[in-house]
């Protein structure tokens, strides 16, 4: 199955998980830019126009206890 768009899949009345790039500045508990997550909210409007279950998945920052998880080309993690 090779689905381009969103709207090739048959998703009426399905259980859909949906990454997101929330990834966003946040400054005392208050977002400072909403562009990723406006740019979202057309997705989640089909999906919900589809009648689907929807459970969104972001990321917020970086782990504090870990220094870096940037991989290497051979998909290990870095350990410095």
């Amino acid at each position: 199955m090779d689905i381009k768009r969103i709207q090739e899949a048959d998703l009426e009345n399905k259980k859909v998980l949906l990454r997101v790039d929330f990834n966003v500045a946040v400054e005392e508990g208050k977002v400072k830019e909403s562009f990723k997550i406006a740019a979202a909210k057309e997705t989640l409007q089909y999906l919900l126009k589809k009648n689907c279950k929807v459970a969104m998945i972001s990321h917020l920052g970086r782990p504090a206890a870990v220094k870096t998880l940037a991989g290497k080309p051979d998909g290990k993690i870095n350990p410095d």
